[in-house]
């Protein structure tokens, strides 16, 4: 009998250990075996699957077993040391020790794989990585299976030039997590949980087999969350927040950010190390008289919400409007942009807005699927969607197969469950199901096993394949075919409507797969290379090619639509059809488009380089010639498609729907801008010169001779504005010559036809298109009144104006009255006639004479606004409309000019020239000190009893909702500040030093005398003014409206507490300061 060497056995007791510090520590670290994802001050820590494998050996022959037993129990003893603490540092998230004289396990920030270090030994667990094989060490996998603890595993092996031993046999299963060891680095390459290692030599075996396998769920009651200086912390849950705490921040989006103090006391109690706090017990021993600052958030009641934000941020969208917002559509997935939170342990979601989707009742929500979240509560699983939650929490594991059939696990089986029927419709009764996920279309059967074996059952269970076969998530369809399940070793293929069952061919049993392509279509390997079977089974293209892609894809998208397949030969490519014909050979040296859903380009190898062709859809070339590149444009807008061709960086176009050719000559091709003229051209170029070419026929509209060539929307559509070195003209298509020349610095067509405004050494002047001068340029502006009616303005040195009309339609140039004062437009100026101010029509070139006129013309009239105007009639003021028409009658000291509807009435004139007014003050005032309200129909809304501010200006008495009343002035005394509504009910009365109005409500922050309070939206009193501080959600530099959200905080005497609108103090919490929302922002 032959015996392996003591190197051997020292390996094995290696491995062993191994084995059980994996072990240990998954049981310490207390993984999933499905992996969990959760947070630890804002970094996402991924604990990787670990599982703890008990083992036992499978040593033949006498050899010293009680090595192997002293190693183990070692290393039970230091395993009892193995209590870690997390500390998060800058760069990465640590567990150690408890004595923290080790670092046992390490994640990079940047890196979720892990190392894990105990003693000397060190492994590494991570997500399998392809690795190339050592030749030597090459893994070879076989079909072979059998049961390892209730585990299907399949059999590899390792043929080594080892002297001990000549094979090593590997037993795994995919339904455990993958590991490996540097110690045992032939174990990588396997996808999936080693539970059985065989040595053998040919005549003897030895190794390990798995005793039993347990999984431990992860909690964080392993953990001490925040480190302090010293590196210790506690996991202290707060379950009261009453009473003082450290810091509170405004509400926002309805939450605000708490924090608070605790020292914890330690005592030993039976040789144990426990903790105690006035509020509540911890989880893990601090050191003696620690501060703890802890930060939750409370809700609107007071009431503790969540913990702390997750991932995610809150977003304030109410100053958006509607084309500023996300996207809303219509579709089923959830929310992009929300907020993950926690609370204790579970965790919960909140929209951007702060509204909340799911409640903090979940040990996880995992959102990478935007269709449906999957939520675990209590070591059940369900699936949320928009619909809400889509099952009972009662199974294990969760599956969607489609909207309304679900694989689940309940009771360690698996079922079918039907939504709609809230019912199972396949029993949990199977060993394991499988589906096609991945499928485009999703099927209607799913596969099962049962007693080892695996069978097809449709969703009522019926069985479509009796439990006779081996099944690999390999090869997967939604369709009739089958071509993932084995027999004795044989791949078959299998059609569940007409029940015929074949053996694929020795070549393709080893070498075959096979790719689900659109519409049913089916891309097979065959050896090394690939066919193509219908939807019917039927083969339509041979086994010759290296790639065949069928897309059906949508027109305009990037891949063909059908009924067009891709296929690549030699690494060339063609295009072939759906019943296998082929219509372009694959000799092209990329992929083929298709545009316009007619042509195809194609790209070929043309000496050093690549040159491109253009194909009808039957594969007939377009064009004789190839060209260095072909792609499809557009005249601007998107108007009317043609095909740019480049040679050797020239440019010319091919229209397919007249067929006109042109050569590539030019050296740049774009559309043309005032595509509303030219609707079918293109603007040339040829080096620093352009023109205008039309796509239809090839000819040039505007020879490209110009350097500049636009038009305007209001120009003929034969006319264009050209430029040659700074000097612009006008060119006609139709004459095909220039019919103004080019000698203005600017040119622009007025609105009337075929009459332009032109700027020659800046004076301007008007032009016909024709080029006949119908206004000298000698005007400093000139403006259209009207059609065909012109204002003209010049200005001499002193910048005095003086105006004049031209009248095109009647052909008249006349000059304006030397005293006007203002002109509005062809019906409305305002002149000055022997001191008196009078409505002037220009057109017409008559004075308004209107109600106005009564008893006398005005001394005054100043401009108007809203169509209003203040003026001044006998030293009283009045309000008159564009007619002349006395609006408001002339009874008032003074007036202003109207904002929104409403004006200042002015009165008690204290004289202009008070050498106490600034000039500015003295032209706002005109020596008034009292000021009312009125509306644009004379009615008074507020008496003129309130005192104008000497520094102030028109703006500050009018606000967007409100007027603004003041009592007192800087001079006599602080002025106080109230608000009126716009029909002159008093709201807040004058007795403010400051109104803040809020942003998102109706309600007022209000300060007197260095105090303040809180009114609501009728001036009522939520708080009186008493406080030192109110807290704002922002301090707006340029905006008048501040946010305020309730319940508000506020400070008195030192302290902060929250008020709600009913000015009632919530929860009582009092906390010493004000702190910011976001936790790190200051």
């Amino acid at each position: 009998m032959m015996f392996i060497d003591n190197r051997y056995i020292s390996r094995f007791i290696m491995i062993k250990r191994l084995l059980m510090i994996f072990g240990l520590l998954a049981g310490v670290l207390g993984v999933s075996a499905q992996g969990i994802k959760t947070k630890t001050k804002g970094w996402e820590i991924t604990y990787k699957p670990l599982v703890a494998v008990s083992l036992k050996d499978t040593l033949i022959g006498k050899h010293p077993a009680d090595e192997s037993l002293e190693s183990a129990a070692a290393l039970q003893k230091e395993a009892k040391d193995l209590i870690v603490i997390l500390d998060v540092t800058s760069s990465d998230i640590r567990l150690m020790t408890k004595q923290r004289d080790k670092t046992i396990y390490l994640v990079n920030k940047t890196n979720d794989s892990a190392f894990v270090q105990h003693n000397e030994h060190e492994f590494h667990y991570t997500p399998l990585r392809v690795q190339e094989d050592k030749e030597d060490n090459k893994i070879l996998f076989t079909k072979e299976s059998k049961n390892i603890l209730g585990y299907r595993c399949y059999k590899a092996f390792i043929k080594t030039k080892e002297e001990q031993f000549s094979q090593i046999n590997i037993w795994y299963t995919k339904k455990l997590p993958n590991a490996y060891w540097p110690e045992m680095a032939f174990l990588k390459g396997v996808p999936g949980c080693v539970m059985q290692i065989e040595f053998t030599n040919g005549q003897q075996s030895a190794g390990i087999i798995a005793q039993n396998i347990a999984s431990k769920k992860w909690t964080a009651d392993y953990f001490l969350p925040a480190t302090n200086n010293n590196g210790i912390t506690n996991a202290k849950k707060l379950h009261r927040i009453h009473g003082n705490c450290d810091g509170g921040s405004a509400f926002q989006f309805g939450f605000a950010r708490i924090t608070k103090k605790d020292t914890l006391f330690q005592k030993k109690i039976n040789d144990k190390v426990e903790t105690s706090s006035l509020n509540s017990a911890v989880e893990a021993p601090p050191e003696p008289g620690i501060e703890k600052i802890q930060s939750f958030y409370i809700d609107t009641m007071g009431k503790r919400a969540f913990d702390e934000i997750i991932e995610g941020a809150f977003s304030d969208r109410s100053h958006l409007d509607a084309s500023e917002l996300p996207a809303q559509n219509d579709t089923d997935l959830l929310p992009k942009d929300i907020v993950l939170v926690r609370k204790g342990q579970h965790y919960g979601m909140l929209t951007a807005e702060g509204d909340w989707i799911l409640k903090p009742e979940y040990d996880s929500i995992d959102t990478r699927m935007r269709k449906y979240w999957v939520l675990k509560r209590a070591g059940k699983e369900s699936l949320y969607s928009k619909e809400g939650l889509l099952l009972p929490f009662q199974f294990e594991k969760v599956w969607r197969m489609d909207d309304n059939f679900y694989n689940v696990l309940q009771n360690g089986r698996w079922g079918v469950y039907d939504r709609k029927r809230k019912a199972l419709t396949v029993p949990a009764i199977y060993e394991d199901m499988d589906f096609c996920y991945g499928c485009e279309v999703g099927g209607d059967y799913c596969f099962a096993e049962k007693n080892g074996k695996w069978g097809v059952i449709d969703f009522n269970n019926k069985v479509l394949l009796p439990f006779e076969y081996d099944h690999e998530h390999w090869n997967m369809r939604s369709d009739n075919w089958v071509t993932c399940l084995y027999k004795n070793g044989q791949q078959l293929i299998i059609n569940l409507k007409t029940g015929s069952e074949k053996v694929c061919p020795p070549e393709r049993a080893t070498q075959t797969d096979s790719t689900q392509l659109a519409q049913g279509f089916v891309s097979v390997r065959k050896g090394d290379k690939y066919g193509l079977l219908n939807p019917k089974g039927r083969q339509i293209l041979p086994y010759e090619y290296d790639f065949i892609r069928y897309d059906a894809a949508r027109p305009g998208t990037y891949y063909l639509p059908a009924p067009y397949v891709q296929i690549n030969k030699n690494g060339k490519w063609g295009v072939a059809d759906t019943t296998g014909k082929i219509l372009i050979a694959p000799v092209y040296t990329s992929g083929i488009s298709l545009e316009l859903g007619e042509y195809f380009i194609c790209e070929k190898k043309k000496g050093e380089g690549y040159s491109e062709v253009l194909l009808d859809k039957t594969g007939k070339r377009v064009l004789d010639s190839d060209y260095d590149k072909i792609d499809l444009s557009y005249t601007y807008n998107d108007s009317v498609p043609y095909f740019e061709l480049s040679q050797k960086d020239l440019y010319g176009l091919y229209n397919p729907a007249t067929k006109v050719l042109i050569e590539p000559k030019f050296s740049q091709i774009d559309g043309f801008l005032f595509n509303i003229q030219q609707r079918n051209s293109v603007k040339v170029a040829v080096n620093d010169t352009q023109g205008l070419m039309d796509i239809h026929s090839g000819k040039m509209i505007v020879p490209a001779v110009f350097n500049k060539i636009y038009a305007q929307d209001s120009m003929d559509q034969a006319l264009f504005i050209v430029g040659k070195e700074s000097k612009l003209g006008l060119y006609s298509a139709q004459k095909k010559q220039l019919v103004i020349p080019l000698k203005y610095s600017n040119l622009s067509f007025t609105g009337e036809d075929h009459v332009l405004e032109v700027n020659d050494d800046n004076k301007y002047g008007l032009i016909t298109s024709g080029g006949k001068v119908l206004v000298p340029s000698r005007y400093f502006e000139i403006r259209t009144l009207q059609k065909g009616f012109y204002l003209l303005t010049q200005q001499d040195s002193a910048y005095y104006n003086t105006f004049s009309f031209y009248d095109r339609k009647n052909s008249l140039m006349r000059k304006a009255p030397d005293s006007t004062i203002a002109i509005y437009n062809d019906r409305l100026a305002i002149i000055k006639d022997n001191g008196f101010a009078k409505l002037w029509r220009p057109l017409e070139n008559k004075v308004i004479v209107g109600d106005y006129a009564s008893g006398g013309w005005p001394e005054q009239i100043g401009y108007f606004a809203e169509g209003l105007a203040v003026a001044y009639k006998k030293g009283r003021a009045g309000v008159i409309d564009t007619s002349g028409k006395v609006v408001i009658p002339f009874n008032y000291d003074g007036l202003t000019s109207f904002q929104n509807g409403y004006a200042l009435i002015l009165s008690d004139k204290v004289g202009q020239d008070n050498p106490d007014f600034d000039q500015n003050t003295r032209d706002f005032l005109n020596g008034y000190k009292h000021y009312g309200f009125i509306d644009s129909t004379g009615k008074v809304v507020v008496p003129a009893k309130y005192d104008l501010q000497w520094n102030s200006s028109l703006d500050e008495y009018f606000n967007e909702d409100y007027l603004v009343l003041f009592n007192g002035n800087q001079w006599d005394e602080a002025p106080k500040m109230g608000l009126a509504a716009k029909n002159g009910d008093i709201i807040i009365a004058p007795l403010y030093n400051k109104v803040i109005l809020q942003q998102n409500g109706p309600d007022y922050v209000v300060e007197k005398d260095k105090k303040f309070g809180l009114l609501n939206e009728k001036g009522q009193v939520i708080l009186p003014t008493q406080f030192d501080n109110i807290s704002l959600q922002e301090n707006p530099v340029y905006q008048l409206k501040y946010k305020i959200s309730f319940p508000v905080l506020a400070e008195k005497d030192g302290v902060w507490q929250y008020y709600n609108r009913d000015g009632k103090v919530i929860a009582d919490i009092k906390t010493e300061k004000m702190i910011p929302f976001n936790p790190g922002i200051y």
